[in-house]
């Protein structure tokens, strides 16, 4: 039997869904928060970055960090749901997956996943869609569980 998890999710909120086929509608298995999504970079990161001296000694800079501490937070997220696939894969509680994200998200939800749970990903769909109402998520997907 087919058992198909449909992970919806932004960079605050995620659940999955459980579909068994054609027709036979969505049913939510779990849900995920992360209100450290809604923060401005200013609100997580704990200080300004360092002063450095330029190796002329004359100047002096601020050392910016290589990565926000938001975009940080978004993929730490996103490594915590692919975790939580990765676990429902090794529970053998779904044989395809299929990824509802806005774009900038659908990526980091997508590097996040290992090899195997990655070989099983069905189709992916770059819609924020995490807070729509669980009745309605059926009706945005489309053919997304047709492919």
């Amino acid at each position: 039997m087919t058992k198909n998890w449909i992970l919806v999710a932004n960079r605050t909120d995620a659940r999955v869904f459980e579909n068994l086929g054609p027709d036979s509608g969505l049913t939510k298995l779990m849900e995920f928060s992360h209100p450290e999504g809604r923060l401005k970079d200013q609100d997580l990161a704990s200080d300004q970055g360092g002063r450095a001296y330029d190796s002329e000694g004359s100047g002096r800079h601020r050392m910016e960090q290589k990565e926000s501490t938001k975009a940080h937070e978004d993929r730490h997220f996103a490594h915590d749901l692919g975790e939580a696939m990765t676990r429902g894969l090794q529970e053998h509680k779904f044989t395809r997956l299929f990824l509802v994200a806005e774009a900038g998200y659908l990526g980091d939800l997508k590097a996040a996943l290992d090899k195997k749970t990655s070989s099983l990903l069905g189709a992916t769909l770059d819609k924020d869609l995490a807070n729509v109402e669980d009745r309605d998520i059926a009706g945005h997907l489309g053919d997304l569980l047709k492919l």
